[in-house]
C-alpha cells in the first residue's frame, strides 16, 4: 500500500475497498435516529485509512433491498469546497461512499429514506457533523 506521503487529492472519488480498506478503522460512530423521533435505527461510521490518508462514510442499512434509499455525503473541511463525495444506494447491508483525501477535518451526513412514505427513517438531510 502507498504511504500517506504519496496520498493526494487523486484518491478522491475512488473505491476504498480497492486499496485502502486493509488498515482502515472506524474513527467515529454516530447514532442515526428518525427525523420524526424514535430509537436509534443504525450508526453512521466514519472510516479512515492511515496508509492512504483517506476517509469515507459507511452505514449499515437494516432495511430490505428496494424499501429504503441511503444518501451519504462526506467532504473535506477546506476553504472553497472541494473533496466532496455523495452516494445514493438502495441495498440491504453495509453501504459506503467513495473516499476523499482528508488531511484535516471532514463533514459527514447520512439519511435513510423510506421509498414508500418518503420519510427519513434514520439520519437526516442537512445535518452535517464535523469529525476531526
Amino acid at each position: 500500500m502507498p504511504s500517506t506521503a504519496s496520498a493526494s487529492v487523486w484518491d478522491d472519488n475512488t473505491d476504498p475497498m480497492i486499496r485502502c480498506s486493509g488498515d482502515a478503522r472506524t474513527i467515529a460512530s454516530l447514532p442515526m435516529t428518525p427525523e420524526y423521533g424514535g430509537p436509534v435505527v443504525t450508526h453512521l461510521e466514519v472510516r479512515y485509512s492511515p496508509s492512504c490518508g483517506t476517509n469515507w462514510v459507511r452505514v449499515w442499512n437494516p432495511y430490505a433491498t428496494g424499501t429504503h434509499e441511503s444518501y451519504l455525503t462526506i467532504r473535506r473541511d477546506q476553504a472553497g469546497g472541494g473533496g466532496k463525495v455523495t452516494a445514493r444506494l438502495r441495498e440491504y447491508g453495509y453501504q459506503w461512499t467513495y473516499q476523499v483525501w482528508a488531511p484535516g477535518c471532514i463533514y459527514v451526513s447520512a439519511a435513510l429514506v423510506n421509498l414508500t412514505t418518503h420519510r427519513v427513517d434514520a439520519g437526516g438531510f442537512n445535518q452535517e457533523v464535523r469529525v476531526c
